[in-house]
């Protein structure tokens, strides 16, 4: 995880500069102008040896608990959330909709220590289940607020429709998190869980992660998006994954 941390860190000071399409939405923050303040960034990811290495090294591993949940997922964000000294944190949401979007699970890696005021992710635990407090007709109850303060190469799993917030970095440290999304191949969310670049929608399925996951594996984009979907959603009897 430090070569990623290291790897991101320099990354965004290039993308910085570039903008546009590598930096998804921040929750939260109506001023079109606030990641140019440089306090909060959503960096989309490409897969570079750095972030398939990362890849490899936990999907073997979340593969059977997401596949016993539903059995075909399809990945919808990689990205890294990036916050600076001075974010005054976001105020609480779910990044998709509890009737109209289908599940999508998200995964967290800390890329070093997240001590409380460096920023941790404040959840409401039990708020995806509960529809009266999603639609606002009753408060959500504050005792149920964890705060995911974590270790270097720890994750934490969310369910997109969970109630949370990234919290203030108070620190004099950057905060840096490697995550990924997942969902069902349906209809993408109208939430802000779409940070991927553009060419990798609707292209990589955990059923084939080892096609596309490892390093020096490649990449058909030539393919059609239609024969990717068949492949990761188990249509075709010659996938090589288990």
């Amino acid at each position: 995880w430090v070569s990623v941390a290291a790897y991101v860190g320099e990354t965004l000071k290039r993308r910085k500069l570039e903008g546009g399409k590598w930096f998804g939405d921040v929750h939260g923050y109506g001023d079109p102008g606030y990641q140019d303040r440089g306090k909060r960034w959503d960096m989309k990811l490409e897969l570079t040896d750095d972030v398939r290495s990362a890849l490899t090294s936990v999907l073997g591993r979340l593969q059977g608990f997401l596949e016993g949940l539903q059995p075909s997922w399809q990945l919808c964000e990689l990205a890294a959330m990036c916050t600076f000294p001075g974010d005054p944190g976001q105020p609480v949401h779910a990044d998709t909709h509890h009737i109209f979007d289908q599940q999508v699970i998200t995964i967290f890696f800390a890329l070093h220590d997240i001590a409380p005021g460096r920023g941790p992710t404040r959840f409401y635990a039990g708020s995806h289940r509960d529809s009266e407090v999603l639609m606002g007709y009753k408060r959500r109850d504050e005792s149920t607020a964890v705060h995911a303060t974590m270790k270097c190469g720890d994750c934490v799993i969310m369910d997109s429709r969970i109630l949370h917030c990234g919290t203030a970095n108070e620190s004099d440290d950057h905060r840096f998190l490697f995550y990924m999304s997942w969902m069902p191949p349906v209809r993408r969310p109208q939430g802000s869980t779409n940070t991927i670049l553009e060419e990798y929608e609707d292209r990589f399925y955990l059923r084939t992660w080892r096609d596309w996951a490892p390093v020096g594996s490649r990449i058909d984009f030539g393919r059609k998006r239609e024969e990717v979907a068949a492949a990761g959603e188990g249509e075709e009897e010659d996938s090589d994954t288990e």
